[in-house]
């Protein structure tokens, strides 16, 4: 024989609820959880910015400088109610430790290849490596040629495209001492990610640089 519901038996409305707890609780903390991470999701979607641009910033002695981002977003006039500028900080190519590398390279291949990436700024050898493997665009497709000439030292393939440019002594990354040879790299250079989905905006970050 079945055992009663809740309804069949004459209990009070307290013992009602211990009844209620003694055989239904797992499936009321579960319907609670459910119901947490559904509402977190939504909110998690309702709140959530499009991304306007993606940087990534290595060989620097300063990781926590939000200044940069925050002008260029001044600059370029981004909407931060509606989009957000990501920017990774910090680590270090010139490492000896081949784990340290290896952690760059898995990264930064990582979001190459997810098209999570627009901007890097890197140490100059390790900038050349990833330029010999592809990564960078021809400036000369989104900048002019006069554009071109007033930028500082370029980094130029032997075929002539334009795929960075050095970028120590500019007045943003100078200012802040961003890289200066003591515990970060002396030679930078930033260039724009073959793949970037946010090419007018990291224009506009080669753009402020120069400025």
């Amino acid at each position: 024989m079945n055992e009663p519901t809740i309804r069949d038996k004459n209990y009070s409305f307290a013992k009602k609820c211990e009844y209620f707890w003694m055989y239904y609780k797992w499936h009321a903390i579960g319907g609670a959880v459910l119901l947490l991470i559904v509402c977190s999701v939504i909110v998690s979607i309702a709140t959530a910015k499009e991304k306007a641009l993606s940087i990534m910033i290595f060989d620097t002695t300063v990781v926590d400088d939000t200044s940069l981002i925050e002008d260029y977003e001044e600059f370029a006039r981004i909407d931060t109610k509606k989009y957000e500028v990501v920017c990774q900080m910090g680590g270090s190519t010139e490492d000896d430790q081949s784990y340290t590398s290896a952690m760059y390279n898995a990264k930064l291949m990582a979001l190459v290849n997810a098209g999570d990436l627009d901007i890097l700024v890197t140490e100059l050898k390790s900038f050349n490596q990833e330029a010999d493997a592809g990564f960078f665009m021809d400036l000369r497709q989104i900048f002019s040629d006069e554009e071109l000439s007033n930028m500082p030292d370029k980094v130029v393939a032997a075929d002539g495209r334009v795929l960075g440019i050095r970028a120590e002594k500019l007045p943003a990354f100078f200012n802040r001492e961003m890289f200066d040879g003591t515990k970060g790299a002396s030679q930078v250079a930033v260039g724009i990610i073959v793949n970037s989905k946010n090419l007018d905006n990291a224009k506009r970050f080669v753009e402020f640089l120069n400025q």
